[in-house]
């Protein structure tokens, strides 16, 4: 699937979001359809009544993707707090009461 950009589209990339957006004017006015990484399905394609409410409204998505992105780097980074040898466990079922254990080999 390619990726809709137009004709008379101003281009803003965000990298830290990873987030690149396409401004342009459609015909119900100012819009912009944005990307989230590679994907070619649009996360946002929006039109506004003012130039102004379209730049806010993106600024606040960028907002919070950046905030995703930075959760993202941080989770990462901390790891899932298990030390090697450690089991952990897990129930599921209804009728039948099953039982899963699991033991960390990785650090």
């Amino acid at each position: 699937m390619s990726r809709y950009i137009s004709a008379n589209a101003e281009t803003r990339d965000f990298p830290a979001a990873v987030v690149i957006a396409y401004c342009f004017e459609g015909k119900s006015g100012p819009a912009y359809v944005a990307y989230k990484g590679r994907q070619g399905k649009p996360a946002r394609f929006l039109s506004f009544s003012s130039p102004d409410r379209r730049d806010r409204h993106l600024s606040n998505y960028i907002e919070q993707q950046t905030a995703f992105e930075e959760l993202k780097r941080s989770n990462r980074q901390t790891g899932h707090g298990l030390a090697v040898g450690e089991i952990v466990f897990a129930t599921w079922g209804y009728e039948q009461t099953n039982v899963d254990f699991f033991e960390n080999a990785f650090a």
